[in-house]
């Protein structure tokens, strides 16, 4: 090829090479900008679909946290009454517990009232109301016979409008439980 105005003319050879990566360079530019839209286009669609369910959630979410709040009282108020029950649990089986002690006073005073019962350690002290003077005696009697209960004596005997009150005395001999 001959130089015009000191200018080399291109090969043909070369412009075909330019040609072809001009093609080239164009239809790879034009695939990634179609990626490019169509990934965007997912993740705008993607986006659209997250804040529709968004707003939904946050349409429930009043009610959502009642029902949490709702759910949160019952779980302190039901670990305020299991300790009250273990408290009470407790107590029930505690070696130390009088309530055995009363259990068996109770029974052997079935139909009597009692005034006045007193528990210590080893000893026990009670008054009571009965209608006749025998039934005193039936009670020291089912008192005498009782687990736990010796030495059980009738300590005063007066009468009171119409009734007897009896004070009754003895002493424990063993821890129970009811």
């Amino acid at each position: 090829m001959n130089r015009i105005n000191f200018v080399k003319p291109v090969p043909s050879s070369t412009k075909k090479e330019v040609r072809l990566w001009n093609w080239l360079c164009l239809s790879l530019g034009s695939l990634l900008f179609l990626n490019i839209s169509i990934i965007s286009g997912m993740q705008w669609f993607l986006y659209r679909a997250l804040q529709k369910q968004k707003n939904e959630l946050y349409a429930q979410l009043p009610q959502f946290n009642a029902i949490m709040t709702d759910q949160r009282t019952k779980l302190i108020e039901r670990d305020q009454l299991q300790k009250q029950l273990d408290a009470t649990t407790r107590y029930k089986t505690n070696p130390k517990n009088p309530m055995g002690i009363f259990a068996i006073l109770r029974k052997a005073t079935q139909d009597m009232e009692i005034q006045m019962a007193s528990i210590s350690k080893k000893q026990f002290e009670l008054h009571m109301l009965c209608p006749m003077a025998a039934q005193a005696a039936m009670c020291i009697k089912r008192l005498n016979e009782s687990p736990g209960l010796q030495n059980v004596t009738l300590a005063s005997l007066q009468t009171h409008h119409d009734k007897v009150q009896a004070t009754i005395k003895g002493t424990i001999t063993t821890k129970l439980r009811e």
